[in-house]
């Protein structure tokens, strides 16, 4: 039966068939609704049998939090009032009631900076303490804050018998909250202890993996809001003593005209400071760990040739001026004995000092890693800091909670002769978190480093000194208030770097513990640069690939690093894998298996180049029997981003089978470049000469053949002639058979 077409369309359904299909959409919809009403909300899309949805875990909420904020930074004369305030800031999702809070003071002072340092961190207190007041709370909303004042009146029976000091103050509220805090009480009739004091200020930027920063990099940070702005910001007016890492202004000079405005105007504000400033280590790199790594010398970048376009360089370019704070890079006006008349004489690019250097760097001075250097290190660092050139002092940044020491003073020596500068832990910190409190008012720390203050002047026996550190986050206007604060206290000088370095030292014994987990890090990148060395030969300029490694590895040991572990590991990880790629991009992919049939014949095969640059590499071929004979070496130069073909030439030997020829690529030095692959070869190089052969023979077979049956054919078509003429015809031409003369025509 044939097919007929107009059966191949879906028939209307019948009125049956409509209400079985009505039932079945209407049972699913009822089932769908009923899933979703049992899912959590926002689950329902996520449905797909067999999985079974589960509802997403609530966004966790912050606790409640007490704050206690002397006012006036904590300073209360004797005779006047104590006046504070409480804030309870509740970011939960439950209304607090209201409540009373207590607030409590000490019946006596502090002793020193340790006892106060204890204290504020973990509340221990010796002696009692009274209850000075009890202000109520109102209920506070969920999300919202509340505030209440604190005082305690000048005629208070409780400041009767108080003398001059540091006294804790805390308060307490409902729920476990507490918050600790100082005042400062003055006899107004007293001179209060001088000291000097100096603040030193990274000039830095956050931890990052890359030498260099970009250009978009830059005109953030240099932007109105901007990490550099601020710091600039910050300083200016103040006699803060600046630590400047020197690849924020190489990332500045090594764009030339090409950098940021912003970024140019910035330098040029930082010039102009009138701070007195030191250089750190390129990226701000842990010197510690160069130490404790067995470096007999501080790393450096190798070259920022790399990050300097000439085109950026022009020296008729009105941009590159003597106030736009990029190197001078103007010709020479004797021309070259290779230019032509009239012709300018190439730009000079800036070298390696033009794009690092600080300029008015004072000294040269060190400054590992908070807590990371021990005796051993500091000997290290300090010979280093000495023996570089043009320093006219030297010495060893280190932190007061990782030395011994008989006094309170920054300048200082090891057993060894080692020039240090120690700088006041306890007080640094209160420094750093008046300089970058977030939601907390800036009034709290300012008040607990009034009173580190207030003891270290009364304590100090030479000039002290203070740093915010590296810091996470600031403000201009934080780290301004903050370096008043410092200035402001009663008793505080200014101290200079070079009142620090001249003062006379005390003995000071450094008890830091190495960081084993950093030092094995540098180990392991060296060790990766080193197989980067050897493999950069491959292209025409080693540098553009070994001078960003070199970098790189100076950021990634970076000082600030040690206060987010987690994330130096993760950079860590991410640098190893950019790494092993760079290594394994040029490589030769499997090739499939080859069927040689000729006794001679080019064998293609590839060379992968995933680097941005050409490559130069010798193909080495080495076949693992004696069937062929292989072009052991051919020069490669393959293009970035592609594969180029290689061909290479063998010829076949006696035998047929297979052979394994080993592919692998080295450098001009004879260095391996990626892994090495095996190409299987299938010799039939006979089959060529057998085939002629078969067919030769053929040929002159069914030559010879047909001739034989043509030479046949005739000779049974002359026998078949002669038998057809008849027995008569035989017997009249016997006779003349017989005479040989017959059929002869006669002779004349």
């Amino acid at each position: 039966m044939r097919h007929d077409p107009s059966r191949s369309a879906v028939a209307p359904p019948t009125a049956p068939t409509l209400r079985a299909l009505a039932r079945r959409v209407f049972v699913a919809m009822l089932a769908a609704i009923l899933l979703m009403l049992a899912l959590p909300a926002g689950s329902a899309a996520a449905v797909a049998p067999p999985l079974q949805a589960t509802p997403s875990p609530s966004p966790e909420t912050a606790d409640p939090t007490l704050t206690l904020v002397p006012l006036s930074r904590g300073i209360v004369q004797q005779g006047q009032p104590l006046a504070a305030s409480i804030v309870v800031d509740n970011p939960s999702d439950e209304t607090l009631p209201e409540a009373s809070a207590t607030v409590e003071l000490a019946d006596a002072p502090v002793a020193s900076t340790e006892a106060l340092d204890v204290w504020l961190t973990s509340g221990v207190l010796e002696g009692g303490t009274q209850v000075i007041d009890r202000p109520v709370l109102p209920a506070v909303e969920a999300g919202d804050s509340a505030a209440a004042a604190v005082s305690l009146a000048a005629d208070s029976p409780l400041w009767q018998g108080r003398a001059p000091g540091v006294y804790p103050l805390r308060a307490t509220y409902p729920g476990g909250l507490v918050s600790r805090s100082v005042i400062v009480l003055q006899d107004p009739a007293a001179t209060p202890a001088a000291a000097s004091i100096g603040v030193i200020v990274p000039i830095t930027i956050d931890p990052r993996s890359q030498g260099l920063l970009t250009a978009d990099e830059l005109t953030e940070l240099t932007s109105t809001e901007g990490r550099l702005t601020a710091l600039v910001d910050g300083v200016s007016g103040t006699s803060a003593i600046l630590a400047v890492d020197p690849a924020i202004l190489a990332s500045i000079r090594a764009l030339g005209t090409s950098a940021p405005a912003s970024a140019r105007e910035w330098m040029l504000r930082l010039d102009a400071l009138p701070n007195p400033r030191f250089a750190l280590q390129f990226g701000d790199a842990d010197l510690s760990v160069q130490a404790d790594a067995g470096l007999t010398e501080p790393l450096e970048p190798t070259s920022l040739d790399y990050a300097v376009d000439a085109d950026d360089f022009a020296a008729d370019d009105p941009d590159q001026d003597e106030g736009s704070g990029l190197p001078d890079v103007s010709p020479s006006p004797t021309p070259s004995p290779t230019a032509s008349p009239g012709e300018q004489n190439p730009v000079e690019l800036p070298d390696f000092d033009e794009l690092t250097t600080v300029s008015g760097a004072q000294a040269s001075v060190g400054w590992p890693a908070e807590g990371e250097a021990s005796a051993e290190t500091v000997a290290t660092i300090a010979a280093w800091m000495s023996s570089q050139e043009g320093a006219a002092a030297s010495a060893t940044l280190l932190s007061s909670g990782a030395v011994e020491r008989a006094s309170v003073q920054a300048a200082g020596q090891t057993a060894d002769g080692a020039r240090t500068l120690v700088y006041e832990q306890p007080a640094s910190a209160a420094l750093r978190d008046a300089v970058q409190t977030g939601d907390v008012p800036r009034a709290a720390p300012l008040a607990a480093l009034t009173a580190h203050l207030a003891l270290l002047t009364a304590d100090a026996t030479g000039p002290v000194l203070l740093t915010t550190g590296r810091l996470d986050s600031l403000s201009g206007t934080s780290l301004q208030g903050a370096l008043a604060a410092v200035a402001g206290s009663p008793g505080v000088a200014p101290a200079s770097l070079d009142d620090l370095l001249q003062a006379g030292p005390a003995d000071v014994t450094p008890t830091g513990t190495p960081n084993a987990e950093g030092v094995a890090a540098l180990q392991n990148l060296l060790s990766t640069e080193q197989r980067l060395d050897e493999f950069s030969i491959i292209i025409d300029d080693p540098a553009l690939m070994t001078a960003p490694e070199h970098t790189a590895i100076l950021q990634l040991i970076g000082a600030a690093w040690p206060g987010d572990p987690e994330s130096w590991r993760q950079a860590l990880s991410a640098h190893g894998e950019q790494s092993e790629a760079t290594l394994t991009a040029v490589s030769i992919p499997q090739p499939s298996t080859i069927q040689l049939i000729t006794p001679e014949a080019p064998l293609r095969f590839y060379v992968q180049n995933d680097l941005p640059w050409a490559v130069t590499v010798d193909l080495q071929a080495v076949p693992d029997n004696l069937r062929l004979e292989v072009e052991r070496t051919t020069s490669v130069r393959s293009q970035p981003g592609v594969n180029t073909t290689v061909q290479v030439p063998v010829r076949a030997r006696v035998g047929s089978g297979e052979v394994l020829i080993e592919l692998r690529l080295e450098s001009a030095s004879g260095q391996q470049i990626g892994p090495t692959r095996y190409a299987e070869v299938q010799v039939r190089a006979d089959w060529e000469g057998i085939g002629v052969v078969v067919l030769s023979t053929l040929v002159v077979l069914l030559l010879g053949a047909g001739l034989v049956r043509t030479v046949l054919r005739r000779r049974r078509a002359r026998r078949t002639a002669r038998n057809d003429s008849g027995p008569a015809q035989e017997s009249a031409s016997e006779p003349a058979n017989d005479d040989p003369h017959a059929g002869d025509p006669p002779r004349g």
